[in-house]
């Protein structure tokens, strides 16, 4: 990767710097020192430059948990999920009570399409004391990527009786209902969600749908204009625009919603164009 070759660059030169510096500190004050320097390289999103404080630290103090920890989350925003997952597998060894690293390992594991190790990560976090909404929502939505709807539901409506203000909460238990047939419950969710917070094209892709489910297809081609108005570059929205334009038998027009998908980057129109444009 090409970020990975400018921070070995970078470090080189660091770390002849770093036999020279401080001289009179503990390594731990020195690994300190590198640690909030990468806490604020984060803080403006420089990952690079983070990771390369983060690594100063570990060079300094080899049992910094918190700066493997925080190395692995600069390696995930980087899209390096090899190496964060093994930064956050010694930060877990090293301190295995810390619930923070099981949630950060359990997002990079999202990421990864390893939705059984993520929610093994959120059910530790759990059990190991972290009583806040935050893994109920994640474990809830991965349930909801592996098809575990009402696993789904439960975790999610958990989630929203310690918090009832997160509007991707009911958007996500909106599309788990729908998903077991419960189509009004599902309406109720996703206004909720549009109440909490109306700029969210997701909540109107998610109306339209639930409304093309309930056959109200006049209102779900009004919230699919909605949610496209509102996000242009989501190639699923005109993918299932696409479809509710062939329930009308405008197929025409469908057609060129299921082309536009597909250059937007929704892969999955190659085969719906197959079947239904000629």
């Amino acid at each position: 990767m090409f970020y990975l070759k400018k921070i070995e660059r970078i470090l080189l030169g660091v770390g002849i710097i770093t036999l020279f510096y401080g001289c009179g500190q503990s390594s731990r004050e020195k690994a300190i020192e590198f640690y909030d320097k990468a806490e604020k390289d984060d803080s403006i999103n420089d990952y690079e430059m983070a990771i390369v404080h983060f690594t100063e630290a570990i060079e300094l103090d080899t049992s910094f948990a918190g700066a493997y920890s925080g190395r692995g989350f600069e390696e995930f925003k980087a899209g390096d999920f090899y190496r964060a997952v093994k930064d956050l597998n010694k930060a877990i060894r090293l301190k295995p009570n810390n619930t923070d690293y099981y949630y950060y390992r359990g997002m990079v594991r999202i990421r990864q399409g390893k939705y059984g190790g993520a929610i093994n990560d959120f059910d530790i976090e759990i059990a190991k004391g972290d009583l806040t909404r935050r893994p109920l929502k994640w474990r809830g939505n991965v349930k909801l990527l592996s098809k575990n709807y009402k696993g789904a539901v439960d975790d999610l409506t958990k989630a929203l009786a310690l918090d009832s203000s997160d509007y991707e909460e009911y958007n996500s238990r909106a599309v788990a209902k729908s998903k077991l047939l419960d189509y009004e419950g599902a309406l109720i969710d996703v206004k909720r969600a549009i109440k909490l917070d109306s700029n969210q094209a997701s909540h109107y892709n998610t109306l339209a749908w639930i409304e093309y489910l309930m056959e109200d297809y006049e209102n779900s081609q009004i919230n699919y204009e909605k949610a496209i108005k509102k996000d242009s570059t989501d190639g699923v929205y005109y993918a299932n625009r696409g479809f509710l334009k062939i329930k009308l038998h405008n197929e025409e027009s469908a057609c060129r919603d299921f082309y536009h998908a597909l250059q937007l980057g929704d892969s999955s129109a190659v085969d719906t164009i197959k079947k239904y444009c000629h």
